[in-house]
């Protein structure tokens, strides 16, 4: 057969023989952007994050120094007639066979109508359910009409005669909260000859990319364990059910809708309102003065029409964290060169009532293919978390957002890979097939610090 004909030259001619090179990028563009990532990275240091030696770790927490007390009898009576009370049996606190409530002989009680009265007796520990008598203070004022059966009482003061001895004693409680930690893990892998397939592209966001392998371990790997590290330090639930492999760790939206303030509102209908309902309950709670709100994109635009709304006549404040990056409110001014370095997402502030809210929106509520996927009314929830650093042992501070992981004897598991295969440029070839694999492992699990002073809104 002839090497060479005799023709004309022309495209279609050429084209028969395949030799132009296609115009082909030689880069991967990323359609999505980052998806998340960055947010999401950011998420999951947002809190302490200090070693523990166990699977299980809990902390305590102070109950309320003083109480109330909630009448569920009330005896007959009259202006100036002593007048019996039983105590609520949630009240009461038992300690072996004993029977315990705030209310003590010498106290002065106060009724939600203004009635003052003093508590003369009380029947014994042993005795159930625990039962007092109360004078009222004025002769024309009437107990029995003031101590309404349901709601409650309070106690102002006490007052004893000269020469008296002084009252029992009283001692205020400490919640324990457990925690447990959670073993994520991801892997992704590839043939010895998918290794050497050379495609297309060969970068992505200016990093070389020689086979999809590349890709694979330098973005994909470690974004889908920032998924799902955020996705415990977020959705988390601690599992009763043991069909469940290992254990889960309980994440912030479930510890604020079991233990913090919740309300609902309508999406496109936020108002000031809102606000001030919030206050109130952080204020019943003794909550600080500085929050950030974690919000979903629906729920940021809901806030942000209404404050500019709102605010264009009579502005408050709507700005920029008093010159603070978010990160420095987080961790503090000690931790403003990683915050730089590690947050690309900006935040708004707002003063109501006294209270300083930094507003943050969170890109993964709105993922289409996480919280905001169709159907998910994550976009529109909003979690607002107290930024102040309760003091920590040894003099130190920690935020209310922790996480915890595995650690001991030097050998940490907050975040682990490594290569096993007989393929690939890897330092010890750990089988004889004809494959890599890069492993990652994280073992560490959320903890938040009262919960009791965290407020959400959802739909």
């Amino acid at each position: 057969m002839a090497g060479a004909i005799s023709s004309q030259i022309t495209t279609n001619l050429v084209s028969l023989f395949n030799i132009h090179k296609p115009d082909k990028a030689n880069f991967l563009f990323r359609r999505y952007g980052k998806q998340g990532v960055t947010a999401f990275q950011f998420l999951q240091s947002i809190g302490a994050v200090t070693p523990v030696a166990q699977d299980s770790f809990s902390h305590y927490e102070e109950d309320w120094i003083v109480s109330t007390f909630t009448p569920s009898v009330v005896g007959a009576g009259g202006a100036g007639v002593t007048v019996s009370i039983t105590i609520d049996a949630a009240d009461t606190q038992t300690v072996g066979s004993n029977y315990y409530v705030y209310p003590r002989v010498g106290d002065i009680v106060m009724f939600n109508n203004g009635v003052k009265g003093q508590v003369l007796t009380k029947t014994a520990s042993t005795v159930n359910p625990v039962v007092i008598t109360v004078a009222p203070l004025l002769t024309t004022d009437d107990i029995a009409t003031s101590a309404v059966v349901g709601e409650q009482a309070i106690i102002t003061s006490n007052s004893f005669a000269e020469g008296t001895d002084n009252p029992e004693g009283r001692v205020s409680r400490a919640y324990e909260y457990s925690f447990q930690t959670q073993i994520i893990k991801e892997t992704i892998n590839s043939t010895g000859t998918e290794l050497t397939n050379q495609n297309w592209f060969n970068s992505i966001d200016g990093t070389t990319i020689n086979a999809w392998f590349d890709k694979a371990k330098s973005i994909d790997l470690d974004y889908r364990m920032a998924l799902a590290i955020d996705g415990m330090i977020l959705y988390g639930e601690q599992a009763n059910n043991t069909a469940v492999q290992g254990t889960t760790s309980a994440g912030l939206v479930s510890g604020v809708t079991s233990q913090g303030g919740n309300a609902t509102y309508v999406p496109g209908l936020f108002s000031v309102a809102y606000f001030d309902q919030m206050n109130r309950y952080l204020d019943k709670q003794m909550a600080p003065r500085e929050y950030v709100g974690l919000l979903g994109y629906q729920a940021f635009q809901d806030v942000e029409n209404t404050l500019s709304n709102v605010f264009t006549q009579n502005p408050i404040i709507f700005a920029g964290g008093s010159g603070k990056t978010f990160g420095e409110l987080m961790y503090g001014e000690d931790m403003k060169s990683l915050a730089g370095q590690s947050v690309e997402i900006g935040f708004r502030s707002i003063t109501k009532t006294d209270r300083i809210f930094h507003l943050l929106k969170l890109p993964q509520l709105s993922h289409p293919k996480l919280y905001g996927a169709t159907g998910f009314t994550e976009p529109s929830r909003m979690i607002f978390c107290p930024l102040d650093r309760p003091v920590a042992p040894k003099g130190g501070s920690m935020p209310r957002l922790g996480v915890r992981y595995k650690e001991l004897g030097g050998y940490s598991r907050k975040m682990e890979s490594w290569y096993t295969g007989g393929a690939g440029n890897i330092p010890v070839k750990t089988n004889t097939n004809d494959s890599i694999q890069l492993n990652s492992r994280a073992h560490m699990g959320a903890e938040q610090f009262g919960l009791n002073s965290f407020f959400q809104f959802s739909v």
